[in-house]
């Protein structure tokens, strides 16, 4: 919530504050989640949420990214971690 309220401008005090935004603000949240993850990969650059219409909403339509790395990467000494 901490990093939230910081990287996004918004007031979180309780775990119902940042339910309610987490629903009213889907892309933000999602994306905030990739940031706080620092998850690897590429085409995050536009919002997580494209389309909100069901059914087909439209999800990080450029996003790439290797699931093995970003799991793995942690499991590696630093010296051999592409993020160091």
């Amino acid at each position: 919530m901490d990093r939230v309220q910081i990287s996004r401008g918004v007031h979180l005090e309780t775990y119902r504050d940042a339910l309610g935004w987490s629903i009213a603000n889907l892309s933000d949240f999602w994306d905030s989640l990739g940031e706080f993850f620092d998850v690897l990969g590429d085409g995050f650059d536009v919002p997580a949420l494209v389309t909100k219409e069901m059914p087909g909403a439209g999800w990080s339509p450029n996003a790439r990214l290797n699931y093995a790395e970003n799991i793995l990467r942690h499991a590696l000494p630093s010296r051999l971690r592409r993020d160091s």
